[in-house]
């Protein structure tokens, strides 16, 4: 390493670094000598009586040498001397901290004394951590350097605060350390800042970035790929800030960049910070992060990649001649392709369709086909939104919402005429159509048209939503319109009737929280059986919505029509809707939805039920319902009462000893016998043998056992007896009323 000129008027030539203490040393005694400060150096620390001319000379002389000895210390050197108060002392310590070499074995053994050091480290205590340095005699600088064997990830003290997030101790460590040191990496292949953007800590993160940011680990990550992995967007912002241009686009192993791994998350945000600053690198199949991501037909992010590319770029092909544009019309996936094409200016003027709609609001008809019939483009006009509606709603959400069912027929006809393309499969026949060769502007044209016929096709099978996410269907089982669900029903994919609006609810779910019954007759006959267990925004289904808002008639609709696995279905909170009932209906209602289970799928009767955490035939006796209980108990499989299964079982005895319901009881103990010593979750774990000892009715006399008693009772370990040992003695103690029993029975090998 190359020595430091310091500052001409300090008159010392050289910095004290690790790997130039002799030629240090030489430098600085000399500088001492000729100002007459080395006898402070040589001279035994007895400090002159305090306020005499001697006593002020020696001070003056201490404080010259102190201060050209810390100037002449460098960043990693002067920590170890930052608290001395003398030169002597100054210059003793930096002597013996530079013949050590600072390197500690790899062994278990070697490592032991730096064991108190590591834990304080790893609690991120530094006060204490020097201390123990301190108080063993320890060199520090080896005590930072010492890599940790015992678990074999092979940390320093620096990657144990790093991954803990104390940045105050990695502030430290980096004065203490040299850049080749700062970069070195675990057993695990990983530096500092590689563990702590893994564990999301931030702070670390910004405290490391310009040190070792460009960085790869084993498998070729910066620590930007991680963060990345782990969907911290804090820590990526942070290094987004910090690090260069080009180190941004590093690519790990496999050939991707930090927004290739963005991308294949699917994790929007972090594509929006670092698409701007990438989006034109490549992978190794020449894919930009724009084309997986029409691969994986990841809508959002193609949505926000076209936004934040130039476009030059987007127009890169990959190593097999496509552009993502040139994909997304292969692929015939019209949503992604209309993210390409450019508005036309005025495309959202309404004004020419407001006569159309107002006539569709009022329900004539006759009126609104002979305004159809004026414009350029009639077919546009039913599906085309209203900006003066607050819901942004089409003139088809609007008849269904005014309940004018002959209106929807109507439109829903007109808008299939004239369509070329009219089906899903017709968009991927048009697309894959399009060879290579052909010119980016002919591509362009084509997707545009694939647009405009796809704003066409959505309306005519009824998929068009608006700003609340309604449907047309929707808007129908809100106002309860059955003759319209019906018409709108009969022409929708079933995909359709599975749309959300945006709450999560479909058209099934807003019919169940409305207590339309015969709207859900409608809808169960005609969706598919995944749709019917669709979850809403905060994860309850159709069944759930019943049974919450007391609708147990539209329970028994739906429960028929729903696969056996899905009555086992939890909502966010996580009920299953036997679970639900326990908890807010009546003892009659989950007695009937009970007995549909038991016949269907039993399995229910052995999932837990919040916010206690017991199955259903507990939670019945937890809620003061033994009439529940009894009901609920021969439907519960024995497997889930089995302490296998945990401690459902006893607790349960338990709870029929308490009740004084000793025929369940007595049954289930007949059933598994071996739970009248299984631990129940109550009284530390007190089995039901216990349970039954501490009751009054349990004894003749009524007395139950007293405290010492008890005690005595339950610490008393029993030996089990030996079965190979073969000679008995039976000792009968003297008797006053009969002599002929006064002896000792020996009774050798009755047992054979």
């Amino acid at each position: 390493m190359t020595s430091t000129p310091v500052g001409s008027n300090a008159l010392i030539l050289e910095v004290l670094n690790r790997h130039n203490y002799k030629n240090w040393r030489s430098r600085v005694k000399t500088y001492l000598l000729a100002e007459d400060l080395w006898e402070v150096i040589i001279q035994a620390m007895t400090e002159p009586a305090k306020h005499d001319d001697e006593y002020k000379a020696w001070t003056k002389k201490n404080a010259k040498a102190l201060y050209a000895i810390q100037n002449s210390c460098g960043p990693e050197m002067f920590p170890f001397i930052r608290e001395t108060e003398t030169a002597k002392s100054a210059w003793e310590a930096l002597e013996r901290v530079s013949k050590l070499t600072g390197h500690v074995e790899n062994s278990a053994e070697n490592f032991k004394p730096y064991i108190p050091f590591n834990r304080f480290v790893r609690e991120g205590d530094w006060d204490k951590a020097k201390e123990c340095v301190r108080l063993g005699e320890l060199d520090l600088y080896s005590a930072i350097r010492a890599i940790d064997p015992r678990d074999g990830f092979g940390d320093m003290a620096l990657h144990v605060a790093a991954m803990n997030g104390h940045v105050h101790i990695v502030k430290e460590l980096v004065v203490l350390m040299t850049q080749e040191e700062l970069k070195k990496k675990n057993a695990g292949g990983a530096t500092a800042i590689h563990l702590a953007a893994w564990n999301g800590k931030v702070h670390t993160v910004k405290e490391l970035v310009l040190l070792m940011g460009e960085e790869k680990d084993s498998y070729g990550h910066t620590a930007l790929h991680l963060a990345v992995q782990k969907e911290n967007v804090d820590t990526v912002k942070v290094m987004v800030l910090s690090m260069r241009q080009e180190d941004l686009k590093i690519k790990n192993n496999n050939g991707y960049t930090a927004l290739h791994l963005a991308v294949n998350k699917g994790n929007v945000p972090i594509v929006k910070e670092l698409g701007p600053l990438m989006g034109e690198v490549r992978n190794g199949d020449g894919d930009t992060a724009l084309h997986i991501a029409v691969k994986k037909e990841q809508l959002e992010i193609v949505k926000e990649l076209v936004l934040l590319m130039r476009r030059e770029d987007l127009a890169i092909k990959n190593n097999e001649g496509y552009t993502a544009l040139h994909l997304a019309v292969n692929k015939g996936n019209v949503p992604i392709v209309k993210q390409f094409v450019t508005k036309k200016e005025g495309e959202d003027d309404f004004d020419r369709y407001i006569p159309f709609t107002t006539c569709v609001i009022n329900g004539d008809w006759d009126k609104a086909k002979e305004c159809l019939s004026q414009l350029d483009d009639p077919y546009d006009a039913i599906t085309r939104v209203d900006p003066r509606d607050g819901s942004v709603g089409t003139a088809l959400h609007a008849a269904a919402n005014q309940g004018h069912a002959h209106i929807v027929k109507e439109l829903v006809k007109v808008r299939q005429e004239g369509l070329e393309l009219k089906t899903a499969q017709d968009f991927t026949a048009f697309g894959s159509g399009i060879n290579l060769g052909v010119s980016e502007q002919f591509v362009m044209e084509r997707a545009k048209y694939m647009a405009e016929q796809h704003e066409k096709m959505l309306s005519s099978v009824l998929d068009v939503q608006n700003a609340k996410g309604f449907t047309a269907l929707h808007v129908a089982v809100l106002k309860g319109n059955v003759h319209i669900v019906i018409e709108l029903v009969s022409l929708m994919r079933k995909e359709g009737l599975e749309i959300k609006d945006g709450h999560g609810n479909t058209a099934l779910n807003i019919a169940v929280l409305k207590g339309h019954v015969d709207i859900v007759k409608e809808l169960v006959q005609s969706m598919r059986v995944e749709g019917l267990e669709v979850k809403n925004n905060k994860g309850a289904n159709a069944l759930h919505l019943a049974v919450m808002n007391g609708h147990m008639h539209i329970v028994k609709e739906l429960m028929p029509f729903m696969r056996k696995e899905a009555l086992e279905e939890k909502d966010g909170e996580g009920y299953t809707a036997l679970g639900c009932a326990l908890d807010v209906r009546k003892d009659e209602d989950v007695k009937e939805m009970a007995k549909y289970m038991a016949e269907n799928n039993n399995k229910v009767f052995g999932i837990p039920t919040p916010p206690s955490n017991w199955i259903p035939v507990i939670t019945a006796y937890g809620r003061d319902s033994w009439d529940l209980c009894l009901y609920l108990y021969p439907l519960t499989p024995l497997e889930f009462l089995i302490p296998e299964h945990g401690r459902h079982g006893a607790q349960l005895i338990i709870n029929c000893l308490r009740a004084k319901e000793l025929d369940m009881a007595l049954d289930l103990l007949q059933r598994c016998p071996i739970l009248a010593i299984s631990p129940s979750s109550e009284n530390d774990d007190i089995p039901p043998i216990m349970e039954l000892a501490g009751m009054h009715s349990a004894f003749l006399s009524g007395t139950t056992l007293g405290f010492w008693q008890k005690l005595i009772y339950y610490r008393t370990h029993i030996e089990p007896v030996n079965l190979n040992f073969h000679d008995t003695c039976i000792n009968i103690p003297k008797q006053e009323v009969d002599r002929h029993n006064q002896m000792d029975l020996t009774c050798s090998g009755l047992i054979s």
